[in-house]
């Protein structure tokens, strides 16, 4: 018999995000290859990022709409130069949840696109920053990896 049970640590949420251009790594089975020099790291304030990947089915089969989205503090021109280089850019992702997996999001062959919204409340004490988008229509689930670390 298969069993689900419940995990020790059963932790929502993200810590990290990285973001590559597609074709700079690839993933086979659970390992990483590639050059993880040419990716950004991108801190995002505790608790914003999430994760989500609705399947939808189709004459051509299932697919799913992946959508990752996160805020990243502050709005300067190192912030905004990284977020120009990757605006409309095809990317894959790995994200490191709360439990310390690692998943690996997009491929070369359906990949995420990158957005970025710079916004600000009206208040002094409001957070700006960038609101990013990952989104993009896949014909697999993001892969748990090992840490390509």
């Amino acid at each position: 018999m298969n069993e689900i049970l419940k995990n020790k640590n059963n932790l929502g949420g993200f810590l990290n995000i990285w973001i590559f251009p597609i074709g700079v790594i690839w993933v086979n089975g659970k390992t990483v290859s590639g050059n993880l020099d040419e990716g950004y790291k991108i801190y995002c304030t505790p608790e914003t990022i999430s994760f989500q990947e609705p399947p939808e089915k189709s004459s051509s089969g299932t697919h799913y709409k992946t959508s990752i989205t996160a805020f990243t503090p502050n709005n300067n021109e190192d912030i905004n130069s990284v977020i120009l280089a990757l605006e409309s850019k095809k990317i894959v992702a790995i994200l490191l949840d709360s439990n310390e997996n690692y998943i690996f999001a997009g491929t070369s062959f359906y990949p995420l696109k990158f957005s970025g919204e710079l916004i600000s409340g009206i208040l002094v004490s409001d957070l700006g920053g960038y609101k990013i988008n990952l989104s993009g229509d896949t014909i697999a689930r993001a892969v748990f990896i090992d840490n390509p670390f």
